[in-house]
């Protein structure tokens, strides 16, 4: 009963075989026989298909952020997977009634990752900023009972080269809007500070520079300025908004 079984299958697959077998010879005989059509639409199916291999969108975007502030960039986006772009961003401040001026002004490129092809993103940025702070302060000095009213100058320059990676989200609106947030964190992998003071009345400067308290002052601004040039920092884009086209 089992070999008769057996037997059974056999045939049903051989059946079958043989009838997909001539199913496939009609079919290929056929469109041998008939190559104009498929020969002239395949060129343009090949060439359409080439032309969408990769949909590239623009965005123009603007932000807020910290330690950067203020940031105006460019965003390319790569069939909703990748996206690459640059920004800039500057800022100037004033404090103590204006007798300290603070600028920073920031260039980075970066480029995001979409793994679901949604709206979150892994990312790195590659940035460099350059914080200037300069200032000036009155102050009294006493000598053998007499009193010296003098003004002291300084400046401060830091400058970071950095690395940060990131996460956010991007939302973005068939109309074309794009509104995003991400957080990282400011890896520096080069910095260079550089500290200055000095005294306006130019006779005092020169006597003090040769005392060994004003050497010290120097030594800890720069020291100091090094150490703040080469400092990790959060990163936080509070808003990025932005229109694709």
């Amino acid at each position: 009963m089992k070999l008769r079984a057996i037997n059974f299958g056999l045939a049903i697959l051989l059946l079958v075989g043989s009838s997909f077998w001539q199913t496939f010879a009609a079919e290929g005989l056929t469109a041998l026989s008939t190559p104009s059509t498929s020969a002239q639409a395949h060129p343009s199916d090949a060439s359409s298909s080439s032309e969408s291999i990769f949909e590239l969108r623009f965005a123009p975007t603007v932000g807020i952020s910290i330690p950067s502030f203020t940031q105006i960039g460019l965003e390319c986006f790569v069939d909703d997977v990748l996206s690459f772009g640059g920004s800039f961003g500057a800022i100037k401040r004033g404090f103590r009634k204006n007798t300290i001026q603070a600028n920073i002004i920031t260039y980075e490129t970066h480029g995001r990752w979409y793994p679901w092809q949604e709206s979150f993103f892994f990312g790195a940025i590659l940035g460099h900023r350059v914080l200037h702070i300069r200032g000036n302060e009155e102050s009294g000095l006493t000598k053998r009972s007499r009193s010296f009213d003098l003004e002291v100058e300084g400046d401060i320059t830091l400058r970071t080269s950095y690395v940060t990676p990131h996460v956010g989200w991007h939302s973005r609106w068939g109309s074309g809007f794009l509104l995003g947030t991400d957080v990282g964190w400011q890896i520096p992998f080069s910095s260079q500070g550089r500290a200055n003071a000095r005294l306006t009345d130019d006779v005092v400067d020169d006597a003090l520079r040769d005392t060994k308290s004003y050497g010290e002052v120097v030594r800890l601004l720069k020291t100091g300025s090094k150490k703040a040039a080469g400092l990790s920092l959060p990163y936080w884009t509070i808003v990025r908004v932005g229109w694709i086209f």
